[in-house]
């Protein structure tokens, strides 16, 4: 009896600590985000990426922005490495899919293919969604 409460609580604690982690992880996605570098193929990319930005809130809401006046905007949610989108203001409302290369207090990285074309949008946090 005394083991299988004891494999109980280290299973209810290896559980409680996984999903703390996961959770810290998606606080760190929460705020506002702009592209500093966007590489095609390892290889930077030139082009003015001042209005590239997401913001992510605590509701599971994202907005995104970036050139020529191309908006999205609608929900998003976090599974390990990997960040869905589904825009809500486009008629197609289709669940979209990136891979969270790297992510911090700083940085977010996301991975993509376009075309047989390996992309990663690197962008730095500017502040905290309130």
């Amino acid at each position: 009896m005394k083991k299988i409460i004891s494999t109980s609580l280290k299973l209810w604690f290896a559980l409680t600590l996984v999903t703390a982690c996961s959770s810290d992880k998606e606080n760190l996605l929460l705020g506002n985000w702009k592209a500093t570098q966007l590489t095609e193929n390892g290889e930077a990319i030139s082009m003015d990426l001042r209005e590239v930005q997401f913001t992510f809130d605590e509701q599971g809401r994202y907005q995104f922005q970036s050139t020529l006046n191309y908006r999205e905007a609608g929900f998003y949610r976090q599974n390990n490495n990997l960040l869905y989108t589904t825009d809500t203001l486009n008629s197609k409302k289709e669940q979209q899919a990136v891979k969270i290369l790297k992510l911090d207090e700083e940085v977010l990285e996301l991975g993509m293919e376009d075309n047989g074309k390996k992309l990663v949008l690197l962008l730095e946090k500017v502040g905290i969604q309130e």
